[in-house]
């Protein structure tokens, strides 16, 4: 328990240094005992990569989460009772199609759900490339005035898991970095 709480605090006193959120992902704790401990507040942020992650830690009072794989629709309605419980469970989609199926499900519904548009920066998962022509349609098909919203973009480069050292991790990073402010900065400019 100490060599944990030791790592949790260099983790949250390294993002307090550089002025970021820490948002956990609590797929590797998946209990509350661990968790609370990662998090910096017990309402979240989090990110969890199963809705029954999701349930459990909201169960517990985590409210703030990300469901941090593709939406299928059949799970929506899961993310929305979620929601109508007190949770702000946002979701990630990357195409046009995952996008119209969260505003027809809103519509029909009457609810709001919040989604974070994926953007791959390195070819090693899913997203849409920052470069990607599509990518200002993807973001549109989200519909206003469906109920679903876009709150943001979301990247998750899988190629950093083979750095091969600090330089490598620094580049890979970078990369990230440069490829979301890349496609937001396309998002912007298409208003």
């Amino acid at each position: 328990a100490r060599r944990l709480d030791e790592n949790l605090a260099r983790m949250a006193a390294k993002a307090k240094a550089l002025g970021v959120a820490l948002r956990p992902h609590l797929k590797t704790s998946k209990c509350w005992d661990v968790a609370r401990r990662q998090l910096t507040s017990p309402e979240g942020p989090a990110t969890v990569s199963t809705l029954r992650e999701a349930e459990y830690f909201a169960a517990h009072g985590v409210k703030d989460m990300i469901y941090a794989v593709g939406i299928a629709p059949a799970k929506l309605a899961r993310v929305a009772a979620l929601n109508a419980q007190g949770a702000d469970v946002k979701v990630i989609f990357d195409s046009p199609e995952a996008g119209r199926a969260i505003s027809d499900f809103c519509e029909r519904q009457g609810v709001t759900v919040k989604a974070l548009l994926e953007i791959d920066c390195d070819g090693h998962r899913s997203g849409v490339k920052p470069d990607d022509p599509a990518l200002v349609d993807v973001a549109r098909s989200l519909r206003p005035g469906s109920g679903a919203q876009l709150a943001g973009v979301l990247t998750h480069a899988g190629g950093s898991y083979a750095g091969t050292g600090p330089e490598d991790f620094r580049r890979r990073a970078h990369e990230e970095r440069d490829g979301v402010m890349k496609a937001v900065t396309r998002l912007r400019a298409a208003g």
